[in-house]
């Protein structure tokens, strides 16, 4: 039997029926309101002015969603109690859960709420005692300690039990991550280019690229800066950075492993052959000066022997004109 009280107004009256206070319903069960008062009647047809309470079927004002959740039909109660195949609860956090996330631990197993072990344990007990780390954390007395990474690593993770046995997932600033050895460095090795601090893999074919190989209007374009052996890189304008084993039609190999437009290979015999032409042209000019200036020198001091045989000539006729005399 209820007992009356008076430490709310609406209990004063305990249950109404048919709008009268009585202690027990005569045929119908009892409705429990924490709003509105208890009252007796249909708890298949009961509604509520705001939540129900599931399974008590109580009515209520708020619905406490740290533990239980609403649903759309403004039925309040714990995930597993609400007909629905999500049954796990997360502890302060709105919604239901299909299935168990891995870094949890039961607060309470029978109602199946959870909460979310610390950031970087990936198993625990508690919130206090974790039994698994995540990558880059090592477990030490129940706690994740984030490991110290070697050389140029910002982070990193085990290969084995190994601490010395490490690779980078990340590298620190100023150093390129070389994802497939696991290192940091500070220049990309060959068939590999720098592409934001990482080190990114080249077309196969290429020994050094720019970039990453591309496709327009359905042509290849590798970017190759020069190529793996055996192999032709094609220097042309209008063909793609490609390494090929023979080169395109319109393109000629070179010894320095090169593919070259046939044109281009004229013009330069052409300009090369003008340039010899125009050595010889001077060349010769710069001969034939020399040899006027040769000349010249030559007639002048001829003339000059003449002079002085005709001078000599002259004063022997004096002096035998001065002797007849």
């Amino acid at each position: 039997m209820l007992a009356f009280t008076q430490t709310k107004a609406y209990q004063i009256c305990p249950i109404k029926e048919n709008d009268k206070c009585v202690e027990r319903c005569s045929s119908k069960e009892i409705i429990l309101d924490t709003e509105k008062g208890n009252y007796c009647g249909d708890k298949t047809s009961q509604k509520c002015d705001h939540y129900k309470l599931i399974p008590d079927n109580i009515c209520i004002k708020d619905c406490n969603e740290s533990v239980y959740t609403k649903s759309d039909s403004n039925e309040c109660g714990l995930c597993k109690d609400l007909n629905t195949n999500a049954k796990y609860k997360i502890i302060n956090k709105e919604g239901c859960l299909k299935d168990r996330p891995e870094n949890t631990y039961y607060i309470n197993k029978y109602l199946e709420i959870l909460n979310y072990c610390d950031d970087n344990c990936k198993n625990c007990s508690s919130f206090e005692v974790c039994n698994e780390c995540y990558d880059n954390y090592k477990l030490e007395n129940g706690k994740c300690i984030k490991k110290e990474c070697y050389q140029n690593c910002a982070d990193c993770y085990e290969l084995s039990n190994d601490e010395n046995n490490q690779k980078c997932t990340k590298c620190k600033d100023g150093f390129y991550f070389y994802e497939e050895k696991g290192n940091c460095l500070t220049d990309c090795p060959n068939k590999y280019y720098k592409n934001n601090f990482n080190c990114s893999k080249c077309h196969e074919k290429c020994e050094t690229c720019s970039k990453g190989p591309e496709n327009e209007n359905n042509t290849e374009n590798q970017n190759c800066q020069s190529c793996s052996p055996n192999l032709y890189l094609i220097d042309a304008e209008g063909f793609p950075k490609n390494c090929v084993s023979e080169c395109p039609n319109g393109t000629n190999k070179t010894d320095n492993k090169y593919c070259k437009i046939i044109n281009d290979n004229n013009d330069e015999n052409q300009e090369s052959n003008l340039m010899i032409w125009i050595f010889i042209i001077l060349t010769s000019i710069c001969l034939i000066f020399i040899i006027l200036c040769i000349c010249k020198a030559i007639r002048r001091d001829k003339k000059s022997d003449v002079e002085l045989i005709n001078d000599i000539s002259t004063e022997l006729e004096e002096s035998n004109n001065k002797i007849n005399n």
